[in-house]
């Protein structure tokens, strides 16, 4: 998908600006060791997120060794700890999708296990920042992933009318549907994600 994280970073901030979200590009050879590549806020919400890219990995993966440099962990937790555990979040593009690290702990010899990832066609029916919300919240004020959903359902004033007539199976596509299902965020279904989608542009 992204020849390098030069491509990647700039499919991202295009994402986000589509959402009306600002992203500064913080990390230089001028900035601290370890600290991110970007800053990511609006709507009383704000990320550091930072990017890699990886052709060989997949978000099928069971686990990915992300390539960290010396220090980047390190920020990641000491920010995490004086945040009121608040995550920052690595983003690794991949050929079938971007895997999404929340940087709520300290990843031995880089290696992830339990990969959360999505199809980047997800991106544009689910929105960047919406996305990236629940795979923060999910560790970092939540016990499951099903509970930050909720959450966000509850937050986008969602009825139960509207829950039950988006959560028909004739409206959803099932392909992607299925993919949801078997390849990202502990099996939360996309029908919800389809929800929050729909009540965000009411």
């Amino acid at each position: 998908m992204f020849e390098n994280e030069a491509e990647f970073s700039k499919w991202v901030i295009d994402k986000f600006k589509q959402c009306q979200f600002d992203v500064t590009r913080i990390e230089s050879h001028g900035t601290c060791n370890g600290i991110p590549d970007m800053y990511v806020q609006g709507f009383r919400q704000d990320w550091f997120i930072e990017l890699k890219c990886d052709k060989k990995a997949s978000i099928l993966d069971d686990s990915i060794i992300v390539k960290w440099r010396p220090g980047q962990q390190a920020w990641a937790k000491r920010y995490f700890l004086n945040h009121c555990h608040k995550a920052e979040l690595t983003m690794v593009a991949c050929e079938d999708g971007i895997i999404f690290v929340p940087m709520h702990m300290w990843y031995g010899e880089n290696t992830v296990n339990e990969v959360q990832g999505v199809p980047y066609k997800a991106v544009d029916m689910f929105t960047l920042p919406r996305l990236v919300h629940a795979a923060c919240n999910v560790y970092t004020h939540f016990d499951t992933y099903e509970e930050a959903v909720m959450y966000m359902l509850e937050d986008c004033k969602v009825t139960n009318l509207e829950f039950d007539m988006l959560h028909a199976d004739e409206l959803l596509d099932l392909d992607v549907n299925a993919t949801f299902d078997s390849l990202t965020f502990n099996n939360m279904k996309m029908d919800v994600f389809h929800t929050m989608f729909n009540a965000s542009c009411n």
